[in-house]
């Protein structure tokens, strides 16, 4: 599994979502209501003025989007246990992708099992990076396992980039029941980092920020 990175761009607040053909259908699994894979079959895009960026999600009727009660946008999939964390700051000098992630853990943005338990964390993937653009990333792939085979497993996937004075972070969380959900686990981890993180399409810096949100495909 390997992690692109997502950059946004201040701006003002607002965030739309985009129309879904038809609402998702839940899937038997061994957590009863919860989804163990995302419908890959219906995509839209929330359009963010406030951070610049269009990010684009399977089933996007079934996520909740919360830019401007908090710091971050945080985007949420209930069903699947889910969430999308993004944010970014402007630095007082030059930055890479280490002093990034300095700052991330510094202002308690980076979850605490990830901050001060790494030991708790299985890496699955750790890797420097281009992108988006020039930034300069480090994309972190890592699970959590459960105490037992029956304990929920959830997995992380991180992107901490700088360009210039501009530091990026971005954040996926997700959750299975147990291991016999694991290859769920890694299919989730494996969309997000090729279908969202690798779709994700930022303003132009000197273009008006669209009020309309256009689908993916």
């Amino acid at each position: 599994m390997i992690l692109g990175a997502v950059v946004l761009l201040a701006g003002c607040a607002e965030t739309t979502p985009a129309n879904v053909e038809r609402p998702t259908v839940a899937e038997p699994g061994s957590d009863g209501d919860t989804l163990l894979s995302f419908d890959t079959n219906h995509w839209g895009a929330f359009h963010s003025k406030r951070f610049g960026l269009t990010l684009p999600v399977p089933e996007p009727k079934n996520w909740a989007v919360d830019d401007h009660s908090q710091r971050d946008l945080m985007v949420r999939h209930p069903k699947t246990r889910s969430f999308v964390q993004v944010y970014a700051t402007t630095e007082p000098s030059l930055v890479n992708r280490q002093r990034c992630e300095e700052r991330a853990r510094a202002l308690g943005i980076v979850p605490e099992t990830a901050a001060s338990k790494v030991t708790a964390l299985k890496t699955v993937e750790d890797e420097a990076t281009v992108g988006p653009g020039a930034y300069d990333t480090r994309i972190w792939v890592a699970i959590a396992p459960g105490a037992t085979d029956k304990d929920p497993i959830v997995g992380h996937v991180f992107a901490f980039g700088g360009y210039v004075r501009k530091c990026l972070f971005f954040h996926f969380q997700t959750e299975v029941a147990s291991a016999r959900d694991e290859s769920a686990l890694s299919a989730r981890l494996a969309l997000v980092r090729t279908r969202v993180l690798g779709s994700v399409a930022l303003d132009d810096f000197d273009s008006v920020p669209k009020e309309n949100v256009r689908n993916v495909k």
